[in-house]
């Protein structure tokens, strides 16, 4: 399979198809970011035991991918990193009203919806992909003095921090909403 001629962690990497007409010797189809998070979850749940109970050492780990996954996306969007565009916005909330107008409900939060194939959710699925790249390396640089010359691993900064740090986001907000405690019981 063909490599991208950017490392995922370059600030320049997109993991959208070149639309600008230079193709630099790569065919579109060539640059498309495929998401395989079932798999991916998969191996990053296997890989974890395999490796220390069996011992087995697997190389290319560092080539996996952050899971395009609403925890991961979902704490870009709630963390006010990633926002919709203006357009997006209404067609998302003129879903929304149409579906509760279609299913006779009443939702208790507006927010925009879209199919899982529209092509804002593929954007932000192939986003929150980039941005765990420069997360996990950000995370590194903050951490470097405590990790006395090691490193977090992706699969690290996402067991112990997005997945974490969202379901601490969302316990907290359904808090603050349903006028609860705070408190982690």
């Amino acid at each position: 399979m063909p490599q991208p001629a950017q490392s995922p962690t370059s600030p320049t990497f997109s993991p959208f198809p070149n639309t600008t007409g230079q193709a630099n010797g790569v065919a579109p189809w060539e640059s498309i970011l495929p998401f395989h998070k079932l798999t991916q979850w998969l191996t990053y749940s296997l890989m974890q035991p395999m490796q220390s109970i069996m011992k087995i050492y697997f190389a290319g780990q560092e080539l996996l991918t952050g899971l395009p996954e609403y925890r991961n996306g979902g704490l870009f969007v709630d963390m006010g990193v990633l926002t919709l565009k203006k357009e997006d916005e209404e067609r998302g909330l003129e879903h929304y009203t149409r579906y509760c107008e279609r299913t006779g409900t009443r939702g208790v939060e507006v927010a925009p919806m879209f199919e899982p194939s529209d092509d804002v959710i593929v954007e932000w699925r192939g986003v929150t992909v980039g941005f765990l790249d420069r997360l996990c390396v950000e995370v590194n640089r903050t951490l470097s003095q405590e990790l006395a010359g090691g490193e977090l691993t992706l699969a690290q900064v996402l067991e112990a921090g997005s997945w974490k740090v969202c379901a601490y986001v969302l316990f907290i907000l359904f808090c603050l909403f349903a006028n609860m405690p705070s408190g982690w019981s």
